[in-house]
């Protein structure tokens, strides 16, 4: 009885360290893997050389014509990012059905541009990698 039981937790022992080492080296290999189960965040580096003001995240749908629309759900961001810094954005969004998202930026030139961070989604999930260079802005989605 004695081996019984210890035999039975060596095994249940080993199992929960193999279960959690295999974890472990799964998420670090393929860590975006996940992200798609996370709530959607917006990364924003701004790698040029002047300042930017994020003003709002917000839902994207096609109105009875087929055009593209901002919908009513919208999450105010009011932050500043310098030149060389990054920031993370989660927006309190909610969707019914599917759409898209965008985010409202002030340039340079203080112009206000609008960029889409999320061509289609249906559960506000994932996440989207938004790099500001003097000459361009390039969108890596990764969002469902």
């Amino acid at each position: 009885m004695i081996k019984k039981t210890l035999l039975f937790s060596i095994v249940f022992v080993a199992t929960v360290t193999l279960t959690i080492v295999g974890a472990t080296a799964l998420y670090k290999d393929n860590s975006t893997l996940f992200d798609q189960f996370r709530g959607f965040s917006v990364t924003i580096d701004n790698q040029s050389d002047f300042e930017l003001s994020v003003i709002e995240a917000g839902i994207l749908h096609s109105d009875s014509e087929g055009n593209v629309v901002e919908g009513a759900s919208k999450s105010p961001v009011g932050k500043t990012l310098a030149g060389g810094k990054r920031l993370t954005v989660k927006p309190e969004l909610s969707i019914s059905g599917e759409g898209g998202i965008y985010l409202k930026m002030t340039d340079a030139d203080g112009e206000t541009v609008t960029h889409v961070v999320c061509s289609y989604t249906e559960s506000l999930s994932g996440k989207t990698e938004v790099t500001v260079t003097n000459d361009d802005v390039e969108i890596e989605q990764n969002c469902n």
